[in-house]
């Protein structure tokens, strides 16, 4: 907000509405018909305190703009205050920013409100209906101190958990496959009663002379950390199988003695909520010569890639898939693509080729669908390509810093037709985390060099030739 019109001592307070929906994004720029009687030098929000609940207020001092992202409906307010570092005057602009319900394209959503109870460690499970909407995801900037929440897309479901007495709000969108999107706010209230863990038991099948190593062991019940692990009923092992417990690792390692069935009761404890948990590894030795062969555990995964207009390229779908230890018999492709070709060059290294189309029609999303085999066992997954055009700009707004080789950096294509730019990335309050100038796409989620916490966070990139901002939105780190 570049109101550099300094008429006197006493600074002039002006008022201007700016309205956007949840979920948009608009650029506050200098009114016009101002008088300009000196040149902006710094820019500061004066009250930080009265915004940052209902949207995201982020300042530009270069161009003096204010981007503003519309998080929950409701009223913020700026005090955007310009000084002139020659004359020590500054004016002061009050920015109210309204934001409103998101109506979607193709008609108007519904907002839908219930609230429920839960113990700590209760869950309540939420799906959904699978008939009427196409998608389900969670509202931006969502913070969830008093549940925790495991949400499974494939059936559209979330799963909340009691984590300790307090208030959440949580919040999804859900899409009808017109674009119509309707949004559901459950007020989750804790209360102090805990739901106790229930016992659980796995079963691990091994042969004669055979070696296994079990780490499944369950401390998801016990709200935090198990600092104690220990075996219930020694003496129900050691028979028909070795079982050693490493207490440091939280694993068993396990030899088959005889033919027959021993048990471990692996009980973990977590001392400062005073919750233990127990769970029974029932281990069957199987005569070595049993003609029942071990079953195939053969999992496929969703992929994400990119290609360029017109341009092929392998993609390695195995590169993250499940296979058991063994070589797949087959691959091949169920569901082609839309905008390009997809073609199996090699089902024992899991690559296929895909070539997008020269149209220019053709930038942006495509997708295919391929299922492996392991001999009659098969399972199948969905390749997302982005197709960039070729000067275009595309954000990788997904980053997975653990170290796997796959989205452990910020990825941003296009780069090299702005020569001149600069990257900034801030936290949900505001908060500057990452700031450079012609991004060599290296940054891998962390602020003065450690680790940022997995959440949501706000970009924008601009042309510093020209002084426009061209391009804003979320970045996602999750590891």
């Amino acid at each position: 907000l570049a109101y550099d019109n300094f008429l006197g001592r006493m600074a002039i307070c002006r008022v201007y509405d700016g309205v956007a929906k949840v979920g948009e994004e608009i650029t506050v720029k200098k009114p016009t018909g101002e008088t300009r009687k000196g040149k902006i030098t710094k820019i500061f929000n004066n009250c930080p305190a009265q915004g940052g609940l209902s949207s995201q207020i982020v300042l530009d001092t270069v161009t003096n703009c204010v981007l503003v992202r519309g998080l929950f409906t409701g009223t913020d307010k700026a005090c955007i205050v310009g000084c002139n570092r020659i004359s020590g005057l500054c004016d002061t602009t009050q920015l109210v920013i309204i934001i409103n319900p998101k109506i979607p394209i193709g008609g108007t959503g519904v907002t839908i409100i219930d609230s429920f109870k839960l113990k700590i460690l209760e869950q309540k499970t939420y799906c959904s209906d699978t008939s009427k909407y196409k998608s389900l995801s969670f509202c931006a900037f969502t913070n969830y101190k008093s549940i925790n929440l495991n949400f499974n897309s494939a059936i559209k479901c979330v799963t909340v958990t009691g984590n300790k007495v307090g208030r959440d709000t949580l919040c999804t969108i859900a899409c009808r496959t017109n674009g119509v999107c309707d949004t559901f706010k459950f007020y989750a209230t804790v209360t102090a009663d805990t739901v106790f863990p229930q016992p659980r038991t796995d079963i691990v099948n091994i042969r004669l002379g055979q070696d296994s190593l079990y780490c499944s062991v369950d401390t998801t019940q016990i709200r935090g950390s198990a600092d104690t692990i220990y075996d219930a009923c020694p003496g129900k092992n050691g028979s028909k199988a070795r079982m050693v417990l490493d207490r440091s690792t939280k694993c068993v390692a396990i030899r088959g003695l005889n033919v027959g069935t021993d048990t471990m009761c692996l009980v973990v404890c977590n001392k400062a909520a005073n919750l233990c948990d127990t769970t029974y590894v029932i281990v069957n030795v199987k005569d070595s010569t049993s003609s029942n062969p071990t079953p195939t555990i053969l999992k496929a995964y969703n992929d994400l890639d990119s290609v360029r207009l017109g341009q092929s390229k392998d993609i390695y779908v195995y590169s993250n898939d499940s296979l058991g230890g063994k070589f797949p018999t087959k691959l091949s492709i169920i569901l082609p693509p839309s905008k390009g070709t997809a073609d199996t060059i090699s089902f024992r290294d899991g690559i296929i080729k895909y070539t997008a189309n020269s149209s220019n029609q053709s930038c942006g999303i495509d997708s295919f669908r391929y299922r492996v085999c392991i001999d009659t066992v098969c399972s199948e997954a969905t390749v997302t390509v982005v197709i960039i055009c070729r000067d275009s700009l595309f954000v990788w707004n997904a980053v997975s810093p653990n170290g796997d080789g796959f989205n452990d950096v910020l990825v941003i294509e296009g780069l090299q037709n702005y020569p001149n730019h600069t990257l900034c990335i801030y936290n949900r309050w505001g908060n500057e985390v990452y700031k450079t100038t012609n991004y060599t796409n290296d940054w891998g989620g962390t602020w003065n060099g450690k680790g940022l916490p997995d959440g949501v966070y706000f970009y924008f990139l601009r042309d510093d030739d020209k002084k426009q901002i061209l391009k804003t939105g979320y970045i996602s780190i999750a590891r």
